[in-house]
């Protein structure tokens, strides 16, 4: 994962809107895993991010 990309993530999104946001859509984890549904946003997150980011001059 791109670090860059993943604390800009975590700055527009601050781990409490991700948490509301699972527990709106009924998604969080029914038993502690390795991989909380949290890092899952932010790894999905991080992806598109790098992904669909321009990165050229314009």
């Amino acid at each position: 994962m791109d670090q860059i990309a993943l604390g800009v993530l975590t700055e527009a999104f601050p781990p409490e809107l991700i948490d509301e946001a699972v527990e709106a859509t009924g998604r969080r984890e029914a038993r502690r895993r390795r991989l909380p549904a949290r890092v899952v946003v932010y790894a999905t997150g991080c992806c598109w991010y790098t992904t669909h980011y321009d990165n050229s001059p314009t």
